[in-house]
């Protein structure tokens, strides 16, 4: 672990991300159970090596024990018995993270995810598809604790779906929530009753950055006590991503 710490915690990528996707690796691991931190570690593994854009092939290089060590954690990653496999390691890692823990707060919670599928050849980053769907998951999370406080009798759900057409992939979170939504004045996104209002102002406006990258677009709407959230890209790899592609971490 000091190794791993050494070498990629300090790197610049990973702050960056870090900071961008709001993860707080501390708080985590006193709140999930065991088998979830050690998705939560896996998740930081992946996001880590996809980040570093410009640096990893020559820390690789010169780091070959570097290099295996995180091949076989990748490998021993694929043989846990996870509960979400889209076709996307990081998808997969983030959604069972969120999942347990947003048990220990709503028990009940359903997460259905079986409609959110990824081709092999993905050309949108993995870290952007996990940035989008994480806020995304922050806010679902949030808004069916809100909804079980109020009435500890309502479904609370969180469904997650992909469609693609052409070249454009779509993705779509559906959250149950009280059917209060709050716009100011010309406020592009509605308000949020959260304690952390920093880190959830990055929320919807970290999706639609994000998304604009792929030349694509954000757009919500409410169905009843239902909260919609689409995302639209274009599935192409941009010039600036280079073609680098860590082996096992797609």
């Amino acid at each position: 672990m000091d190794y791993f710490r050494k070498h990629l915690v300090k790197s610049r990528c990973f702050h960056f991300r870090e900071k961008e996707y709001g993860i707080r690796r501390t708080e985590l691991l006193f709140l999930l159970t065991p088998s979830a931190v050690g998705l939560m570690l896996c998740l930081l593994l992946r996001i880590i090596i996809v980040a570093m854009e410009d640096g990893a092939p020559q820390i690789l290089k010169e780091h070959a024990e570097l290099k295996d060590y995180l091949a076989e954690l990748n490998r021993t990653f694929e043989k846990l018995e996870v509960r979400f496999r889209t076709g996307n390691g990081i998808v997969d890692t983030l959604l069972n993270m969120k999942y347990y823990e947003a048990l220990r707060e709503v028990p009940d919670l359903k997460l259905e995810a079986d409609g959110l599928l990824f081709p092999p050849g993905l050309k949108i980053q993995s870290y952007d598809v996990g940035i989008i769907l994480g806020n995304a998951l922050d806010n679902a999370i949030e808004a069916c604790k809100r909804l079980k406080a109020e009435e500890p009798g309502a479904d609370a759900f969180i469904r997650l779906s992909s469609l693609q057409k052409g070249n454009l992939l779509i993705l779509k979170i559906e959250n149950s929530f009280d059917g209060r939504l709050v716009k100011k004045g010309q406020d592009e996104f509605p308000e949020t009753v959260k304690e952390d209002r920093e880190s959830h102002g990055i929320g919807l406006s970290n999706i639609k950055s994000t998304a604009r990258k792929y030349q694509g677009t954000m757009d919500f709407k409410v169905n009843g006590r239902v909260f919609i959230l689409s995302v639209m890209m274009k599935n192409e790899r941009r010039e600036e991503d280079g073609v680098w592609n860590p082996v096992g971490f797609e």
